[in-house]
């Protein structure tokens, strides 16, 4: 791939936490947050292989892409709101799909986010494939990460990376993402998420549901199903709730029992057979 002089960038030693993260929830019994997470939409311009979002699925083929939808800016300042006292100086992370492709309904989408973000005092970071970020003032964002797909976007990378520094822009860096999670029935046995890395190191926030992982949202779509969406909204799980704080801190028994069901046969992080997918596969 001739744009893989870019992996010079990354800075793998920001990922130390998901070595610990697993320790800590289990010497403290509570919630160890790295960060709140905020799935904007469910589209991308990219149609990578296997994508772990399913952005890559027609729309209508699975219940989270039975149309196109956006997080609603009324959910995002409640979920903020809700929860500015529970971390102080917290990070927020925008992701998709692909946060940047554009709001028909909203044009000054990520802009409102960002001044929510102020004004309930959390640090904004986008996680962008580097698409439509150039049509936003890079500022509005404490921190910007670009997603290498390889060839596949290299050049909007490389565009992004060189609008950034002719605005002065410092706070980037390019994460790769040259391979993509085949999802299969997994194999794992999660003892109430405690073995999991990614359990409650993000509380992710998307359609007014709360899930407790990076990677829950998109379960439901997997299996086809709205059935675990709907479970954790009746548990609380959603920005509607009042006591979101004592929902996240009290987890072990305010996630309904079919998370872990879900969790267990369809999440990647649980499957001992992980089968590591290239991206440029689609296009072989």
């Amino acid at each position: 791939m001739k744009y893989h002089y870019l992996l010079d960038e990354f800075k793998p030693n920001r990922y130390i936490h998901k070595f610990i993260t697993p320790y800590l929830i289990f010497r403290n019994k509570r919630a160890y947050l790295d960060r709140y997470q905020i799935v904007l939409n469910n589209s991308c311009n990219l149609k990578c292989f296997s994508c772990s979002t399913l952005c890559d699925k027609p729309i209508g083929s699975n219940v989270f892409r039975e149309k196109i939808k956006f997080q609603s800016i009324e959910g995002i300042e409640s979920f903020l709101r809700k929860l500015k006292d529970y971390r102080k100086n917290y990070w927020v992370r925008l992701v998709g799909g692909e946060p940047t492709l554009p709001n028909n309904l909203d044009f000054d989408y990520l802009e409102k986010i960002s001044e929510l973000c102020k004004k309930y005092g959390y640090k904004l970071d986008i996680l962008t494939n580097g698409f439509k970020i150039m049509e936003h003032n890079p500022f509005i964002f404490d921190y910007i990460h670009l997603d290498y797909h390889g060839d596949i976007n290299g050049k909007d990378i490389i565009n992004a990376r060189n609008y950034f520094r002719d605005m002065k822009y410092k706070n980037y860096f390019i994460q790769p993402t040259l391979k993509h999670f085949s999802i299969k029935d997994g194999l794992g046995y999660p003892t109430k998420g405690i073995q999991c890395p990614e359990f409650m190191k993000d509380i992710t926030l998307c359609n007014n549901t709360l899930y407790p992982c990076c990677v829950s949202p998109f379960l439901g779509g997997w299996l086809n199903t709205k059935e675990l969406d709907e479970s954790l909204v009746k548990s609380g799980w959603n920005v509607y709730s009042d006591k979101l704080d004592i929902i996240i801190d009290n987890w072990e028994y305010s996630l309904p029992d079919i998370f872990y069901k879900f969790c267990n046969i369809r999440c990647w992080r649980n499957d001992k057979k992980v089968e590591w997918v290239d991206i440029d596969e689609k296009s072989a």
